[in-house]
């Protein structure tokens, strides 16, 4: 549990010492947790395993850059805090990797008047999770963010799409996924 939150600590402050020395303009990052949850895991786990809903907590690390129409450019970066089964059958805590890639569209952007604090965005994206092989992901969504200084908001955003699931010893894909965080532009 320390790593994690060690892992978080870090790239907030990396986050922030980039954004400080900077000016605003077309470049964003953003940290944040992600949550998806998985309604049907008793059907991979078989009825006796007694599962009902497991939920799949992550961090996040997104750099967006705009491009000179209305649409935002973004690579991402998810660690899943996901529960394997060992050797024991004992569950162990391990952190699965979510690259990816998303195209925003921000209909604010061009129409919003100078020193506007919202930014509402359409997203979509696709990218993959490393957890027991390869596992496509996509989905698309609404985001808004709410910057009370200059180059720091937060955002939260939700997407419909398919994202993976790897709990209890189980892995399997939740069709819905929220998350939030700090964001920064310069």
């Amino acid at each position: 549990m320390k790593t994690k939150h060690f892992i978080c600590i870090f790239m907030l402050a990396f986050s922030a010492g980039i954004c400080l020395s900077q000016q605003v303009g077309g470049n964003n990052v953003t940290v944040g947790y992600s949550y998806a949850q998985h309604e049907h895991m008793q059907t991979l786990g078989g009825p006796a395993s007694g599962l009902g809903k497991a939920d799949q907590p992550s961090i996040y690390f997104s750099y967006g850059r705009m491009l000179k129409s209305d649409f935002e450019t973004v690579v991402y970066f998810r660690m899943l805090m996901a529960e394997y089964r060992t050797a024991t059958t004992e569950l162990e805590d391990r952190l699965v990797f979510s690259p990816g890639l998303a195209l925003r569209y921000h209909l604010l952007h061009s129409i919003a008047p100078k020193g506007c604090r919202f930014d509402i965005y359409v997203s979509n994206s696709i990218g993959g999770t490393f957890a027991e092989g390869c596992k496509l992901e996509y989905g698309a969504g609404l985001g808004l963010s709410y910057y009370f200084l200059r180059n720091l908001g937060v955002n939260a955003e939700a997407d419909f799409g398919e994202f993976t699931i790897a709990r209890l010893g189980f892995t399997g894909t939740s069709n819905f996924m929220a998350q939030a965080g700090l964001t920064f532009r310069w």
